[in-house]
């Protein structure tokens, strides 16, 4: 079986990234794995990369966005005209700009075809856009289409068998592999304290900035937590395209906000923080909460991805309202619950990623099997 992958990640053109070292494990389990990634026409090199034994990868190097769409399908196109006696799988990063180029080649090879959902595309709190309404819309219409949809978390799988009940048994739940036993058992590569002598507590989020991370209501949060707790300091750990417009928004209102440039290990910050804030107005999934609990740290987040599954005990944290009301009372009760030595629970539910490995896989194994039924 060769499978064909259409994504937008390119990270996987960095040799050594996390993601790229995750594609040359699933490569070794098929006959080849192929993946045409959307990267910007600015973005040098060769028009195709093999990056282990069974992986290749094809930059689009594409001056648009829109330009993704005719450059992926030709490329899709070439890569399976040159193997026509293979049997192959197609997957799909998104049912969006991914999905509508998976659904031409679906169309013209009928080839066995896997969706896969990363976001909560279904949530209201998506569709704040003309643009992310038709997103929606079309994320509808690809997921009727596909063979199986593979989901990383059953709040999106619940959300699609709301809309469309018969794609329930196409629908597969496998979450994103985080190596939560290595963050378990990792030391704290920053001490945050050290850094910030006197701030306590330390609250940390790690995330892009963008619209849909609410790191306005989150800094509001902060500034009106602190107002009974002045020793208290929120950093903001990421990038992207609101960064500057949030710098200068925590400045004019005097906000004790730090904002500190990402870093791959970002567990390593988890370590000696002292709560961890997400306020997103929705997620697929949550990577962050779940590596932040796996290093032991309280949580306080909305109601979004996997949220409530994460924060299971008092110790792990507080799910919150998206107002300031709702943080600032969540942050005050996990202050206090801290201050009492109720902390979260060892993480015990590590997983494995040889399992993982072959879950991923197997799903595979599954498109084709129903796509032939």
């Amino acid at each position: 079986m060769q499978v064909l992958s259409l994504s937008t990640d390119a990270e996987i053109l960095r040799p050594n990234s996390p993601v790229a070292v995750r594609m040359a494990a699933y490569a070794a389990h098929v006959d080849a794995l192929h993946i045409v990634v959307y990267t910007k026409i600015q973005e040098a090199g060769p028009a195709s990369l093999q990056l282990a034994p069974k992986l290749f990868v094809y930059p689009t190097r594409t001056p648009a966005r829109s330009a993704f769409f005719r450059v992926a399908y030709d490329r899709a196109v070439a890569i399976v005209d040159a193997a026509p006696t293979a049997t192959w799988v197609l997957t799909t990063q998104d049912p969006f700009e991914t999905g509508l180029v998976g659904a031409w080649i679906h169309r013209k090879y009928k080839m066995p075809w896997q969706v896969q959902v990363h976001t909560d595309f279904l949530n209201p709190a998506f569709k704040t856009s003309w643009m992310q309404r038709l997103r929606a819309w079309i994320g509808m219409m690809i997921v009727r289409r596909a063979d199986t949809i593979r989901v990383v978390s059953h709040r999106i799988k619940d959300s699609i068998v709301a809309a469309i009940p018969l794609l329930a048994d196409r629908i597969t739940v496998l979450p994103i592999f985080v190596d939560t036993a290595a963050i378990a058992k990792a030391s704290a590569g920053v001490d945050v304290h050290a850094q910030y002598p006197g701030r306590t507590p330390i609250i940390l989020m790690a995330s892009r900035l963008t619209t849909e991370k609410q790191i306005p209501l989150a800094i509001d949060a902060v500034k009106q937590f602190a107002v009974t707790h002045p020793k208290a300091v929120l950093l903001v750990l990421g990038d992207g395209s609101q960064k500057a417009a949030l710098e200068s928004y925590a400045k004019r209102i005097n906000a004790p906000v730090v904002f500190v440039p990402w870093v791959d290990a970002v567990f390593a910050q988890y370590k000696s923080a002292d709560i961890f804030l997400n306020t997103s107005a929705f997620e697929g999934y949550g990577r962050t909460l779940v590596e932040a609990h796996a290093a032991g740290l309280p949580i306080v987040s909305t109601d979004v991805g996997i949220a409530r599954e994460v924060i299971a005990t008092p110790g792990d944290g507080v799910v919150a309202s998206p107002t300031v009301a709702s943080l600032v009372a969540a942050l005050t009760e996990v202050t206090k619950r801290i201050a009492a030595g109720i902390r979260p629970e060892p993480y015990t539910e590590h997983q494995s990623f040889a399992g993982y490995l072959q879950a991923f896989v197997d799903a595979w194994e599954q498109t084709r099997a129903r796509a032939n039924r």
